[in-house]
């Protein structure tokens, strides 16, 4: 990384001293009978757009951006948020590959998908670069890394978070105006504003009895070695537990920047009420009965209880900062408190999400998404 900064000093460098040198270079003398004086009739350039990011700084752009790169971390919840847009298709002209992608599921809203360039991951500017880009789309967490080289480079950066609700509005709004839809920003949001205060609304009467102690745990395996870690106070999960009327028991422990490994022996003072498993690359129901079979998990009163559940995912995941958390949020909710929401269906909501969001028909939904979807729909902890 040192040597690539250099390298783009010296780069910067040398088209500064081109421009100095050129303007020192002596001119052709012009016959003083032709000199007439002119004032200077040009206006300054109105910026075509100006935003804020999410790093609340303002870039302009003198035209529209009409080619768009998504790169760093978290491409696929950036990309899947882009599609929301109808514009998405024809603007994204290159993604990076992350180990969540978004191909599957992109290409039943992007026939033209496999077109795009992809660009490989944890990739540099000079990789990026090549294609062209108006402006690269990254997380606020990648600047340092990734958006101050590309900006060395003359190349617009704009950044989003999407790791909370009111993030993830702020940052719709953001992705509208790049696409020049902020019309469909606002329906978006308008939709994610409605469906969570219907949730809210039918939770508002709980007793701080009946807010029960919930454990969001994610589950992975690396060298054949099974950990559990628990999300920061700030991200999505948390957010989303509480909001559905539970009490996240890793809230106060979790100050961290990312997911922090948590041992048994803390998950069983916890001892929480309910736990909910996570698993990125698919196996929360296989973890799940992992656990129930575990002597050495069967003292915690969630698993005595029988109120462990995996969380339900199709092509990705719905606890996650992806648009998909409304999903997640909704299951949260309707699990811990199924008598404060009589007649709920899971999977009509599915269809309406995926109606609602990308304008896909329901036979596509019930074809291509519904048998994808992994995980205890409905479980009804009381």
């Amino acid at each position: 990384m040192k040597h690539r900064n250099q390298l783009f000093a010296i780069l910067v460098t040398l088209i500064l001293l081109a421009g100095m040198l050129a303007s020192c270079a002596p001119k052709a003398a012009t016959p003083a009978a032709t000199e007439v004086p002119v004032s200077p009739t040009t206006q300054p350039v109105e910026a075509a757009l100006t935003i804020t990011d999410g790093l609340d700084r303002t870039v302009s752009f003198d035209k529209m951006p009409e080619r768009i790169v998504v790169a760093g971390k978290a491409t696929a919840l950036m990309v899947n948020t882009l599609y929301a847009f109808p514009e998405a298709a024809t603007k994204i002209v290159a993604i990076e590959n992350r180990s969540q992608s978004p191909d599957m599921f992109i290409s039943l809203l992007d026939p033209a998908l496999t077109e795009k360039l992809t660009i490989e991951k944890n990739a540099g500017p000079e990789a990026i670069a090549p294609t062209q880009p108006d402006v690269v789309i990254l997380k606020s967490s990648m600047k340092e890394k990734l958006g101050d080289l590309l900006e060395q480079l003359g190349i617009k950066v704009v950044y989003v978070d999407l790791e909370t609700p009111d993030q993830f509005y702020r940052d719709v709004r953001v992705l509208g105006a790049l696409l020049d839809n902020t019309a469909r920003a606002e329906e978006i949001v308008s939709y994610y504003e409605g469906r969570v205060s219907t949730v809210t609304d039918a939770l508002k009467d709980l007793t701080p009895e009946e807010k029960y102690p919930i454990l969001l745990l994610q589950h992975s395996i690396e060298d054949n070695v099974i950990a559990f870690s628990v999300p920061p106070a700030a991200w999505m999960q948390t957010i989303l537990t509480e909001m559905a009327g539970g009490t996240p028991v890793w809230k106060d422990s979790a100050t961290g920047s990312g997911w922090e490994v948590v041992t048994l022996d803390q998950i069983a003072a916890w001892n929480p009420f309910g736990i909910a498993i996570v698993d990125y690359d698919g196996g929360a129901a296989e973890a799940v009965a992992a656990i129930k079979a575990d002597p050495t998990w069967q003292s915690l009163e969630a698993v005595k209880s029988n109120h462990i559940y995996a969380f339900p995912m199709d092509y990705l995941s719905w606890d996650q900062p992806d648009p998909r958390w409304i999903l997640g949020f909704t299951w949260i909710a309707t699990s811990l408190h199924a008598d404060k929401f009589p007649g709920f269906d899971i999977t009509g909501e599915v269809i309406s999400f995926y109606e609602t969001l990308y304008g896909l028909d329901e036979a596509t939904i019930r074809a291509e998404i519904l048998p994808l979807i992994t995980g205890d729909l409905t479980v009804g902890t009381h």
